[in-house]
């Protein structure tokens, strides 16, 4: 089953703590539960079972090293959070993109889907989803992306507070278009 999926909230939230502004906090509550054991090199982020080549951020973005989950960026206001997980095995991508991306935020409360719709990342149907949501008393918005190619499911999560949500998801989007799963 997708467990990693499912579990996330608990672990990370519990083995991170980086900052006290709560889109940072989320965005460790999204990472996944999986230890993460890749490396980036470049462009290009490698683990045992998968290989892929992300976009570049601007200069308003630095990577934060995460134990959990793949990779993790922050702008430099530390309003707004990019991360992107694998998970790979012959259990993973068997289930639909709806009942994945729906996983994705468990145990996030108040959570309103406010836009759903397919999209193509990396020449697969992947399942983009916008949310709005509290967290921790801060208004939240939340983009998901979910899709599945080969035997790995990979996923992408943008958020922001203070209502900047705009101001850095074309950097988002652009980071995304340029992703290319390599092995």
């Amino acid at each position: 089953m997708y467990t990693r999926l499912l579990i996330l909230p608990v672990f990370v939230a519990l083995a991170l703590t980086i900052s006290s502004c709560s889109v940072f906090k989320f965005a460790k509550i999204y990472a996944s539960s999986d230890p993460g054991s890749g490396q980036l090199q470049g462009d290009v982020y490698t683990t045992d079972l998968t290989s892929y080549r992300i976009g570049t951020l601007g200069n308003n973005w630095k990577r934060v090293n995460i134990d959990y989950g793949d990779l993790f960026f922050t702008n430099k206001k530390r309003t707004s959070a990019i991360t992107v997980n694998s998970s790979c095995g012959p259990n993973k991508a068997k289930y639909s993109l709806t009942a994945l991306a729906g996983s994705l935020l468990v145990g996030i409360k108040g959570k309103q889907l406010i836009e759903r719709e397919l999209i193509q990342v990396d020449g697969q149907e992947a399942l983009f989803s916008l949310y709005d949501a509290k967290y921790e008393g801060e208004d939240l918005k939340i983009s998901t992306v979910v899709f599945k190619k080969e035997q790995c499911v990979y996923d992408f999560s943008y958020s922001n507070i203070n209502d900047e949500f705009d101001t850095y998801f074309k950097e988002f989007v652009t980071f995304l278009s340029k992703f290319r799963v390599l092995s």
